[in-house]
């Protein structure tokens, strides 16, 4: 997968939980979710960086980690 593919699967979760980013502020859920799909990627991808994923998704939601 390119870095590209990875935003496209980090924009569909910051879309899911527009509603919990719109607060700005993160939940267990969106966190449940993107761990899940971190550990999916990160056995099957060996270029998929979790940290850089998740911190992609933190920005554009608006936490400052």
């Amino acid at each position: 997968m390119t870095r590209k593919d990875y935003i496209v699967i980090a924009e569909a979760i910051i879309e899911m939980y527009k509603n919990e980013i719109d607060e700005n502020r993160s939940s267990a859920e969106t966190d449940r979710a993107t761990n899940i799909i971190c550990n999916h990627l990160n056995r099957n991808y060996s270029n998929f960086n979790a940290i850089v994923f998740k911190d992609y998704i933190n920005n554009k939601i608006g936490i400052q980690q």
